[in-house]
């Protein structure tokens, strides 16, 4: 984080301007989303950031993590600890969920199956897309 605001909170706000969204109106902010939801450039950069946490994790803590993002969340276990201290889980209601809305969205669609490190990057391009998507239309019915 830098300056108090998460990475992509940062992101949104660069493009907001980048893309001469300056007034952020109700309209605006639906062309922005949709711009975003297109654009391969901004996707692989948010797959780099995805990327980036889940190789330095083992098979078991992305299972783990994976695994928090069912909907239902994981129950305290001793293999969670390294996930809370790097701020991947929060804790809500005696379990354990993906930090945001997003990245849980991006987990849920992963391919299903091992994941291995030679097809890693490969499996998250797969599952960033549909991610992404998901995203947007959740930030558009919530902004819109």
């Amino acid at each position: 984080m830098v300056g108090g605001f998460p990475f992509l909170l940062q992101w949104l706000g660069h493009e907001v301007f980048c893309r001469g969204y300056t007034e952020c109106t109700t309209g605006q902010r639906r062309d922005l989303f949709r711009e975003i939801a297109t654009d391969y450039t901004i996707l692989g950069s948010l797959g780099d950031y995805f990327t980036m946490w889940l190789d330095r994790l083992d098979e078991k803590q992305r299972a783990l993590l994976i695994e928090s993002a069912s909907g239902r969340g994981i129950t305290p276990h001793p293999g969670i600890i390294h996930l809370k201290n790097r701020g991947l889980l929060i804790e809500a209601d005696g379990r354990w969920y993906p930090f945001s809305r997003l990245f849980a969205e991006f987990l849920r669609c992963l391919p299903k199956g091992p994941l291995v490190s030679d097809d890693l990057k490969e499996k998250v391009w797969q599952g960033l897309v549909p991610a992404i998507k998901a995203a947007v239309e959740i930030a558009a019915k919530h902004y819109l």
